[in-house]
């Protein structure tokens, strides 16, 4: 996915406890607050960094 698509997704590792993704996304506040920062995250994974849409992936997630 490109970065702009990564930035709209929760981070995983933003939640806290037993915690539910569902639970934070239905708040817009909390939903900005846990966004993925893409390549700004030590996980992110390059998959075509010189191709005019760079995609990309979580490493913590696993590659696609």
């Amino acid at each position: 996915m490109t970065e702009d698509e990564a930035k709209t997704k929760i981070c995983h590792r933003s939640i806290d406890g037993d915690g539910s993704p569902a639970r934070v996304i239905a708040n817009e506040m909390f939903a900005k607050r846990f966004a993925c920062v893409a390549s700004s995250c030590m996980a992110w994974r390059w998959i075509n960094p010189d191709s005019e849409a760079p995609d990309g992936y979580c490493g913590l997630a696993g590659r696609p």
